[in-house]
């Protein structure tokens, strides 16, 4: 009996991993009375990823359109990020531009970042979108730290001060 509830645990588990929910962020979407959903999206990638749930295998859905985020994405483990190719540029307000004229590496100036305090296996992606700097004003587009099994796919970087993807 012991065995068969293990079973059933695993299963169950590893069920709810491969069957992760879509979630949807569009420009004319509204972070107050959105939920995600394909008819209630959210406006800011910012807050989809405060909303989604890690380690559940979950996507974020960016819509076409260019989304302007107040501050640095910080992506949980399970989570993957998808745009609709070219139409979908990610950039960051003014209040995050950092950009001295002699850059160096500042792990807290990457708009987007995949973060863990010690070495974890992400199982994510982010495909099919632009990191745009605004003319070299964005220190940084995407950030890797101690995870892996990350999969970078039609990812465009321009104008970035500093780095594009640091890994």
């Amino acid at each position: 009996m012991k065995r068969v509830i293990i079973f059933l645990a695993l299963f169950l588990g590893l069920l709810q991993i491969s069957f992760g929910t879509v979630y949807y962020v569009s420009t004319s979407g509204n972070d107050s009375s959105g939920d995600g959903s394909s008819g209630k999206p959210w406006r800011t990638l910012r807050l989809a990823v405060m909303r989604v749930a890690g380690h559940q295998g979950h996507t974020i859905k960016l819509l076409s359109g260019t989304f302007v985020e107040s501050g640095p994405i910080e992506v949980p483990t399970g989570v993957s990020i998808e745009g609709s190719g070219t139409t979908t540029i990610v950039k960051a307000a003014s209040s995050f531009y950092y950009n001295p004229a002699s850059p160096g590496y500042a792990a807290d100036k990457f708009l987007i970042r995949f973060v863990s305090p010690s070495p974890v296996s992400g199982s994510q992606s982010i495909k099919n979108l632009t990191i745009n700097g605004d003319g070299k004003k964005l220190h940084g587009g995407i950030l890797f730290q101690n995870r892996d099994n990350i999969l970078v796919e039609g990812v465009r970087f321009e104008y970035i001060n500093f780095n594009g993807l640091w890994v």
